[in-house]
C-alpha cells in the first residue's frame, strides 16, 4: 500500500474498460438503504429496506437498465409522447446522469511500480533521505489478507482512479476519506502531477468507489462516483510534495450516502498514539520486497505516530511520521529510537497515497488525523520493507484550508419571510444553487459549492420567477416554502418536510426521495413533482403529515406508514418500483399508476372518480382497509389480511385469491363488482352487511376486456353481519353473491341479527349455502343466499314469569315461521331483543304481576274496615259516646295484604275494658248517657311494598262514619258508611283506587268474655299503569271496577290476678273479592287483558293476652301496659296472587300471572301502651311485628285518640 510522485499505477488489468453501473443510484455509493446518514440533516436509520420481493426486482430492472444507458442521449420531448404519463415514464428512464467510460493503458500497467528516478533527495533530522510519495504487514504478524478489512470496518476510506477527462484514459489509484456527502481528502499529488503545469490539471478526472474491493467496484459492479473538482492549496509544490501542504479537497459530482464520514481531528495526535493506516496500495510483507502486488482491495495496518515535523522549515508541522520496524527484531530498523511495535504493524506503499491515517477519540470513533503522502527507508532498504519511514500531511495544521473550500455548504433561511434570490434573506449571505466546477464553469480545479439548505420554524420563504435552481437537500422544519411562477427547483438528494408548508403551483420540484414527518406539501393542477434519482431509490417515506396532489407526483416508491396522501380529482400518483402501505390514510380521487400495488396497513379509499391501476400484474393485501368505490385494475389479486370493500368494481381477470381477511362489499350495504373468478380459501372471510333494505352483493362476472373470469368456489367462511337493531323475519333468505358462471363450495356461515347494543338474540344464521334450485336468478346467473332463523325464548327465562310468557310464544311460533299471525309484532319486537338482558327485562314486563296492587287493595281496605269496626263496637260498648276516633298506622303493605291480626280490636279491647263503668270516689258507679251515639273517624295507613318487578310506596286512607244503639251495658249494634283511597308510587308505575261502602257491626259482654262482629260491602274503582319494556318503553294503563265483601269476628277473655290480667283470644276475617275483567291501552299488542276473578282470603287466629294495669280511682286515671301473641293461618282455597291473561293482540292466547307468594302460616307479636288522661280522653301506642315469615318483613306502628263528648 503506497504511491509514487502522481497517480498509482495500478496492477496489469489489460483490457479492462471502467465504467458506472447501477448500484443505488448511477454514479453514487449506497452500501446500504439510502438515508441511513443524512450529512447536514436528520438522521434516517429508522428508513426500512425494502420488502425481499420488491428488491429482487428492482434490482433486475436496474441491471437491465444500466446495460442500455448509454445509448439513451437524452429525455424525449414530452409532447412527443402518447400521453402525459408515458412521458413521465419515459424521463424517468433517461435522468441518469453522465456515465463515464475510462480505459485503461496497457503500457502504464505493464510498467514497473516505481523506478529510482522517481525519487527526490531531501533532509530530516539531520540526515539525507530519499522520498517516495505513497500496507505492507510485518511477516510476523500474517499476510496481506490478514489485514483486508473484510468487516467494511472502514468504508469511509474510498479508493480513487485518475483519468482523462477527454479520452477516459485511466492515469493512476489512489485512495481518499470521504469527510461529507460530497467531500473526499486525498493527497496533492493525486490530482496535481509534477513535472505538468496547470493546465494539464485541467484535464484530470477523479474516480471514487466505496467497494472495498476496488477492482469488483471499478471494473465489475461500477459502483463509483466521479468528481466536479479538485482543489490544492496554493503553497503545493508539485515538484516537491514532501514540503508539505500535500492534500486535496475533492468535491463529487453525486453524493455518497449511506456511509458514516469520516471526522477530523481539531489537533494534532500526540507522538506515541495509535494510529490506524487505511488504503487500497500495494500489499506485501516487511522483508520480501518482490512479494509487494496490487489488487486495489482495502487493507488496515497500525502503527505508533513517532513525531510531528516538517521537512520545510517554513511549515515545521507539515508531517506526521511513522515507522516500519520489524517485530522479531524491533531495534534492527527503530528510526526514531522507540522500538515498539503494534499488533497490525505496517507501513504504506504505491496506492495507499491521500489515503487515511486515523486516531480514536474518547467515545472510540475514528478521526482523520493524517493523508497518506510519501515515505523513505534510511537503511538502504528496499522500498516499503522494514525500516521504512512513512509520512502523512498533518489534518489539524490543514483545517483552514479544508473548510475554505469544502464544497458541502449550509444555507438557513433567516427573517420572518423573503425571496429565495434575495442573499439577505440567508445566513450566509449567498444564494443557496449548487454550483459544479466541471458541469458549471467546465473546470475541475474550481472550488464548486453544494447546498444542504434548512428552513427553520417561523421563516416563509418564495421562490416564484422561472429559474431553474439546484440544491442538494433541503428540510423543512417548521419554515414555509412556496415554489411558483414556472420556477424549477430541484434537490440532488432528499426533501424533509418535518414541519411546516410545501406549495408548489404552476412549478415543479425535484428531488431523490422525499421524506414527510408532518406539515403539509401541496401539488398543485397545474405543478409535478418528480423523484429524479437516476434509479430506484426509496421514493416517498411518509411518517405524517399530509399530501395533496392535484398535479403530477411521480416517485420512485410510496411508502407510507401515516398521515394522509390525497389524489384529488385532476391529479396524478406515479411510483415507478411499487408502493407499500402500512399505516395512514390513501384517497384516489383522480389516478394512481403503481408499479406493484402492496398494502400492509392503513386505510386506502379509490373514490368514484378515482383509478388505480396496479401495472406489476400481481396486487398483494396484507392487512389494512382498501375501499374501492372507483375502479381496481389489476392482473391476479391476493388478499391474505385486512379488509378489501367498497361499491366500485375490481378488474382481475387472473383471479381474485383470498386465502385470509375478509372482503367486505359495499358500504354499509351495496354492491361490489369483480371481473374474474373469486377463489376463497378456507382462511378468507367474506363479510356481508345486512340492514332493513337488504344484503351486501358481490357480483362476480367475467372481465370485460378478455372475458376471463366469472366463477366462485366458497370455501371460506361467510359472515353475516347484521345492522345492530334490525330484525329479519323469520324464515328471511339473503342473497349475498351472485355469479355469471358456476357457483360451488361449502363454507361455514356465521354471524346472525343482533341486538342496538351489538349483544345476540335469539335469531341465528343457518350454517348452509343456499344455492338457487333453478341456477338462474336473472340472465343465466346463479346466486347463493343464507337463511335465518330463531331459538325458542324459554331457554333463556329466569322466572315464572318470564317463563309463562316465552312458552306461550314458543308455542305458536317456529324456528322460521310464526304460526299465530296476531302475535307477529311482538314476536318481531322480542326476536331483536338482546338474551343478555333485555329479552328477559321484556318477557318480565310483557307479564302484568301489577294487577295484583289491586287485589291488595282489596285485602287492605277489608283489615281497615274490620280493625275499625271492631274498635268501634268494643268502645261503644264500653260508653264512648259520640266520639271522634282516629288510628294512624304506618306498616308494610305486603303483611296488611295477608295478616289477618285485629289491631285495632286489641287496642279497642283494652280502651273498652279499662273505659268499662267504674266506682266513682264515692262508690257508685258512673251513669250512662243516651243508648244512641254517632261517630265519625280516619285511618291511614302507608309503608313500602315489595312487588314482583318494583318496589311501591303505598298510601290506604280510610273515612269512617255511623251510628250504634247500645242494649244495656253488654250488647251494641250499629251501622257505618265509609269512603276509602289507594294509591301507589314507583318508578314508571301506579296504581289507585277509591272504594265506598256501608257495613253492619255488634258486639257482645258477659263477665270476662267478649265477642265482637261485622259484615259489609265496598265498591271499588281501580286504574294503575305500568312499563312494558321491549325494546321501546311503552306504558300500558288499566281501569276496572271491583266488588269487596267483608266479615269477621273477635273474642276473648281476660281473668285478673290484681293488675294483671290474661286471657286467651280468637280471630277469624274473611274477604271476598271480585275485579272485574278489563284491558290494558296505551302499549298497543304488547298489552294485556284480564277476565274477572275473584280471590278470596280467610284467616283464622288463636292466641293469648296479657295486661298490666295502674289506677288511680279518686281521679278517674289509669295505664294499661299489654301484649300478645296470636299464630294466623290462611284457610281459604289458594287463588290469590295468581290468575291468567292475554295479550291485547290476541285475548285468547292465555299465560300464567304468578303474583308474590304469601306464606300461609306465620305469627304475629304485638305490644303497646294505653292512658287514659280523664273522663273524655285517652291515647294509645303500640307495636307489633310479624314472625314466621321467609320473604318479607311486616313490621307496624300505632297510635290512637279518644275524645268523648
Amino acid at each position: 500500500m503506497g504511491m509514487v510522485n502522481g497517480p498509482e499505477d495500478s496492477a496489469p488489468l489489460p483490457g479492462s474498460v471502467l465504467r458506472a453501473g447501477c448500484g443505488p443510484k448511477a454514479g453514487e455509493m449506497r452500501t446500504e438503504s439510502r438515508g441511513n446518514v443524512k450529512s447536514g440533516g436528520r438522521p434516517a436509520m429508522f428508513l426500512r429496506k425494502y420488502h425481499h420481493a420488491l428488491l429482487t426486482g428492482v434490482s433486475l430492472a436496474c441491471l437491465g437498465w444500466a446495460a442500455a444507458a448509454p445509448a439513451v442521449e437524452a429525455a424525449p420531448d414530452p409532447t412527443s409522447a402518447a400521453s402525459q404519463k408515458q412521458a413521465i415514464f419515459a424521463r424517468k428512464q433517461a435522468s441518469g446522469r453522465r456515465q463515464w467510460h475510462l480505459n485503461l493503458n496497457p503500457s502504464a500497467l505493464n510498467a514497473t511500480i516505481r523506478s529510482q528516478d522517481d525519487y527526490r533527495e531531501a533532509r530530516l533530522f539531520g540526515r539525507d533521505v530519499l522520498i517516495r510519495p505513497d500496507i505492507i504487514i510485518a511477516d510476523s504478524l500474517g499476510t496481506p489478507d490478514s489485514i483486508l478489512d473484510l468487516t467494511n470496518q472502514h468504508p469511509n476510506v474510498v479508493g480513487l482512479a485518475m483519468f482523462d477527462l477527454d479520452t477516459g484514459l485511466v492515469l493512476g489509484f489512489c485512495s481518499g476519506t470521504l469527510i461529507n456527502a460530497r467531500t473526499v481528502i486525498s493527497a496533492a499529488h493525486c490530482v496535481r502531477f509534477d513535472g505538468t503545469d496547470p493546465s494539464f490539471d485541467k484535464t484530470i478526472g477523479v474516480a471514487v468507489t466505496t467497494n472495498p474491493d476496488g477492482q469488483e467496484g471499478f471494473f465489475v459492479t461500477g459502483d463509483f462516483v466521479t468528481a466536479a473538482g479538485h482543489v490544492v492549496p496554493v503553497e503545493y509544490d508539485r515538484d516537491a510534495f514532501f514540503l508539505g501542504y500535500d492534500i486535496s479537497v475533492i468535491a463529487l459530482n453525486d453524493r455518497i450516502t449511506g456511509i458514516t464520514p469520516a471526522g477530523l481531528v481539531g489537533s494534532a495526535p500526540a507522538p506515541g498514539t495509535l494510529g490506524t493506516i487505511v488504503g487500497f496500495g500495494t500489499a506485501g510483507v516487511g522483508s520480501d520486497p518482490n512479494s509487494q502486488f496490487l489488487d486495489l482491495r482495502r487493507r488496515v495496518a497500525t502503527n505508533i505516530i513517532e513525531a510531528i515535523d516538517s521537512f520545510n522549515p517554513d511549515f515545521p508541522d507539515a508531517q506526521l511520521f511513522i515507522d516500519f520496524e520489524d517485530p522479531d527484531n524491533p531495534g534492527a530498523f527503530d528510526f526514531f529510537g522507540d522500538p515498539t511495535t503494534t499488533d497490525l504493524e505496517g507501513t504504506t506503499a504505491p496506492g495507499d497515497s491521500g489515503g487515511a491515517l486515523l486516531v480514536q477519540d474518547a467515545d472510540g470513533n475514528f478521526l482523520l488525523a493524517g493523508v497518506t503522502s510519501g515515505g523513505f527507508n534510511p537503511f538502504n532498504q528496499a522500498n516499503s520493507t522494514f525500516g521504512d519511514v512513512a509520512f502523512f500531511t498533518n489534518v489539524a495544521a490543514m483545517r483552514p484550508f479544508i473548510d475554505a473550500v469544502n464544497p458541502l455548504r449550509q444555507a438557513s433561511a433567516i427573517g420572518a419571510s423573503g425571496d429565495w434570490l434575495d442573499p439577505a434573506h440567508w445566513s450566509e449571505g449567498l444564494i443557496p444553487a449548487n454550483f459544479n466546477a466541471l458541469r458549471d464553469g467546465g473546470e475541475p480545479t474550481l472550488v464548486s459549492s453544494f447546498f444542504e439548505v434548512t428552513l427553520g420554524d417561523g421563516t416563509s420563504t418564495t421562490l416564484g420567477d422561472p429559474f431553474a435552481i439546484e440544491i442538494d437537500t433541503l428540510t423543512l422544519d417548521g419554515g414555509d416554502l412556496d415554489i411558483s411562477g414556472g420556477a424549477l427547483l430541484q434537490v440532488v438528494d432528499f426533501v424533509d418536510l418535518a414541519n411546516g408548508t410545501l406549495q408548489v403551483q404552476d412549478s415543479e420540484l425535484d428531488s431523490g426521495w422525499l421524506l414527510i414527518e408532518g406539515g403539509s406539501f401541496t401539488v398543485g393542477e397545474n405543478a409535478i413533482y418528480f423523484d429524479n434519482s437516476a434509479s430506484i431509490d426509496l421514493g416517498t417515506v411518509m411518517l405524517g403529515g399530509s399530501v395533496k396532489v392535484d398535479g403530477i407526483f411521480a416517485t420512485d416508491f410510496l411508502d407510507l406508514r401515516d398521515g394522509s396522501f390525497t389524489v384529488g380529482a385532476t391529479g396524478q400518483l406515479l411510483d415507478f418500483a411499487g408502493s407499500a402501505i402500512s399505516g395512514g390514510t390513501l384517497d384516489v380521487n383522480g389516478e394512481y399508476d403503481t408499479a406493484a400495488y402492496t398494502q400492509l396497513g392503513g386505510t386506502v379509499t379509490v373514490g368514484e372518480s378515482g383509478l388505480l391501476i396496479d401495472t406489476s400484474g400481481v396486487t398483494a393485501m396484507m392487512g389494512g382497509f382498501l375501499d374501492v368505490n372507483g375502479q381496481f385494475v389489476t392482473g391476479a389479486f391476493g388478499q391474505s389480511l385486512g379488509i378489501v370493500g367498497g361499491t366500485g368494481r375490481i378488474r382481475a381477470p387472473l383471479g381474485f385469491i383470498q386465502s385470509g381477511g375478509l372482503l367486505a362489499p359495499g358500504n354499509s350495504v351495496g354492491t361490489l363488482v369483480l371481473e374474474g373468478d373469486y377463489l376463497q380459501d378456507v382462511g378468507g372471510g367474506l363479510l356481508i352487511e345486512v340492514d332493513e333494505t337488504g344484503a351486501d352483493l358481490l357480483q362476480v362476472l367475467p372481465d370485460a376486456s378478455t372475458g376471463l373470469g366469472g366463477n366462485a368456489q366458497l370455501d371460506g367462511v361467510v359472515v353475516a353481519d347484521f345492522q345492530p337493531g334490525f330484525t329479519p323475519d323469520r324464515g328471511a333468505t339473503f342473497r349475498f353473491i351472485e355469479t355469471s358462471g358456476t357457483l360451488t363450495g361449502t363454507p361455514t356461515i356465521v354471524g346472525g341479527p343482533v341486538a342496538s347494543d351489538g349483544t345476540p338474540t335469539v335469531m341465528r344464521v343457518d350454517d348452509e349455502l343456499i344455492i338457487n334450485d333453478t341456477g338462474v336468478v336473472s340472465g343465466g346467473m346463479s346466486a347463493g343466499y343464507f337463511q335465518v332463523f330463531a331459538l325458542d325464548y324459554t331457554p333463556f327465562t329466569d322466572t315464572a314469569q318470564q317463563r309463562a310468557v316465552a312458552s306461550v310464544l314458543d308455542s305458536v311460533t317456529t324456528p322460521t315461521s310464526i304460526e299465530r299471525d296476531s302475535v307477529r309484532n311482538i314476536v318481531g319486537a322480542l326476536d331483536g331483543l338482546s338474551v343478555e338482558g333485555a329479552l328477559q327485562q321484556a318477557l318480565q314486563t310483557l307479564n302484568p304481576t301489577e294487577t295484583f296492587m289491586f287485589d291488595r287493595f282489596g285485602y287492605q281496605l277489608s283489615r281497615l274496615i274490620g280493625g275499625r269496626l271492631a274498635r268501634r263496637a268494643t268502645a261503644r260498648r264500653a260508653g264512648g259516646f259520640a266520639a271522634l276516633d282516629t288510628m294512624a298506622f304506618i306498616s308494610n303493605p305486603i303483611r296488611l295484604a295477608s295478616t289477618s291480626a285485629s289491631d285495632a280490636a286489641r287496642l279497642a279491647r283494652g280502651l273498652g275494658n279499662s273505659a268499662a263503668p267504674t266506682p266513682d270516689g264515692d262508690g257508685n258507679k258512673e251513669k250512662g248517657g243516651s243508648p244512641w251515639s254517632f261517630f265519625i273517624a280516619s285511618d291511614v295507613l302507608t309503608g313500602n311494598n315489595v312487588g314482583v318487578n318494583a318496589r311501591f310506596g303505598a298510601t290506604d286512607f280510610l273515612v269512617t262514619f255511623g251510628a250504634d244503639r247500645r242494649f244495656g251495658d253488654d250488647y251494641l249494634i250499629g251501622i257505618a258508611a265509609d269512603v276509602g283511597n289507594f294509591s301507589t308510587d314507583a318508578t314508571g308505575r301506579s296504581h289507585n283506587g277509591n272504594a265506598y261502602g256501608f257495613n253492619f257491626y255488634g258486639s257482645a259482654n258477659h263477665g270476662p268474655f267478649y265477642a265482637n262482629g261485622y259484615v259489609g260491602v265496598q265498591f271499588m274503582d281501580l286504574s294503575g299503569n305500568r312499563p312494558v319494556l321491549v325494546g321501546d318503553t311503552l306504558n300500558a294503563r288499566a281501569k276496572t271496577d271491583g266488588f269487596l265483601f267483608v266479615g269477621g269476628m273477635d273474642a276473648g277473655a281476660l281473668v285478673g290476678w290484681g293488675p294483671l290480667e290474661v286471657g286467651p283470644l280468637f280471630q277469624i276475617r274473611h274477604t271476598s273479592l271480585k275485579i272485574d275483567a278489563y284491558g290494558e291501552t296505551g302499549a298497543g299488542d304488547f298489552g294485556a287483558t284480564f277476565a274477572s276473578r275473584k280471590p278470596d282470603q280467610t284467616l283464622l287466629g288463636i292466641g293469648g293476652q296479657l295486661q298490666f294495669s295502674l289506677k288511680d280511682k279518686k281521679k278517674r286515671r289509669w295505664l294499661h301496659l299489654y301484649t300478645s301473641v296470636t299464630f294466623q293461618a290462611d284457610v281459604a282455597p289458594r287463588s290469590r296472587f295468581f290468575t291468567r291473561a292475554g295479550f291485547t293482540a290476541d285475548p285468547a292466547l292465555l299465560f300464567d300471572v304468578p303474583g308474590v307468594a304469601i306464606d300461609d302460616h306465620f305469627g304475629t307479636v304485638e305490644g303497646g301502651l294505653s292512658v287514659r288522661l280523664s273522663r273524655s280522653a285517652s291515647f294509645d301506642f303500640s307495636f307489633e311485628s310479624d314472625f314466621g315469615r321467609k320473604l318479607v318483613e311486616q313490621r307496624r306502628f300505632a297510635g290512637g285518640f279518644r275524645f268523648k263528648f
